[in-house]
């Protein structure tokens, strides 16, 4: 830890020296971590640095929060970069909170976790004078109150809420990628204060991608038109939530990962796709976990029923199944392509053993 600090201080004092040449505008500091553990006098060196740094574009911040209450001098030198388009701030407390506020630069992509805090923060609050800008935004311990506030050029969202409050999705429209986990009790409430949203203006209508764990997405209520749904299903509460949330979606592509175990067995699933009524290609991996009692040939016509009770038109589906006789093999794909007439390149890999992977490629009519 020691070297790593000299080395730091060794950093900053080149950059000043070789100040004439770096601080040129084809030749200019344009990214600068701020590590966890700085001396005093690397701390004197970093605001000396960010003074000359007009045209920093991108600030990672892996300091701890009694370095900016111990610098505020530091705090301000962050405060006055005019070109930061990307800030990556992991452990700020009320104090990096202010100085966020006070960014001057026109920040586009942020990624912060506010476990620091005494509290979750709204992103809402926190970003005000950038939702004209922002495009990316990662927040951890966060929560979404009701807001008049809009991120109208967000493209890209990824959050962990914290307790038990509503997302409120009006704040966040039109960006077409959304990711999002929690923990569960906060989703049933969720659902039943987005569902009375549907009417409201602002309210998503086209998502290029969705990708979250299945309870915390239908919480959402989202009744809009999904390209591409990534969900994985690991728990059993799962199973009569996914119809709900394919019917939300619509989506064209699904890309499904099932945990078979002790609690999920293949014959719980069969209704699994029945909402799937506009997917036109689906993904559809199988993991076979400790505790499973389903045999091979069980899982195989497990599958099978899935899709007979869909109205999947596949384009591409993968299966990954971890034990399976291989005479079975075979038989399997001539009833899987049966299933989706519309099928064009189907996979299969069996677990770990040589020569387990299968292609087939139906000859064009």
């Amino acid at each position: 830890m020691q070297t790593c600090r000299t080395l730091y201080d060794a950093g900053m004092r080149l950059l000043l020296a070789r100040e004439r040449y770096l601080f040129t505008e084809d030749q200019f500091l344009r990214d600068l971590d701020l590590m966890c553990d700085c001396e005093r006098s690397t701390v004197a060196l970093v605001v000396e640095v960010l003074s000359h740094a007009w045209c920093l574009e991108k600030l990672v911040v892996e300091a701890y929060p009694f370095l900016f209450r111990s610098h505020p001098d530091l705090v301000d030198a962050i405060c006055s970069l005019p070109s930061l388009t990307t800030l990556e701030w992991y452990h700020p407390d009320e104090t990096g909170i202010e100085a966020i506020r006070r960014i001057q630069g026109p920040l586009e992509n942020v990624v912060m976790s506010f476990f620091e805090c005494s509290g979750p923060q709204d992103p809402a609050d926190v970003l005000m004078p950038f939702v004209a800008t922002i495009q990316q935004l990662r927040a951890h311990y966060v929560i979404v109150a009701p807001s008049t506030v809009q991120f109208l050029a967000l493209r890209y969202l990824r959050l962990t809420a914290s307790k038990n409050d509503p997302i409120d999705t009006n704040m966040f429209p039109g960006f077409p990628v959304f990711h999002g986990n929690g923990p569960e009790e906060l989703w049933r409430e969720m659902r039943q204060f987005n569902e009375h949203r549907a009417q409201l203006s602002g309210r998503w209508t086209v998502l290029t991608e969705v990708a979250g764990n299945i309870f915390a997405l239908w919480s959402l209520a989202l009744d809009c038109k999904v390209a591409t749904l990534i969900v994985d299903l690991t728990d059993p509460r799962d199973i009569t939530l996914l119809p709900t949330l394919l019917r939300d979606t619509a989506s064209s592509r699904l890309c499904l990962n099932v945990s078979l175990s002790s609690e999920i067995s293949i014959g719980r699933l069969h209704n699994l796709l029945v909402g799937a009524s506009t997917t036109k290609q689906l993904e559809l991996v199988i993991h076979i976990q400790s505790g499973v009692t389903d045999s091979g040939p069980q899982i195989l016509s497990g599958i099978l029923r899935m899709l007979e009770s869909s109205r999947v038109a596949s384009s591409a589906a993968k299966s990954v199944l971890e034990y399976l006789d291989q005479t079975e093999d075979q038989p399997f794909l001539e009833q899987f392509t049966a299933c989706i007439p519309s099928l064009r390149t189907l996979t299969v890999r069996l677990g770990c053993k040589p020569r387990s992977g299968w292609a087939l490629s139906p000859a064009e009519e």
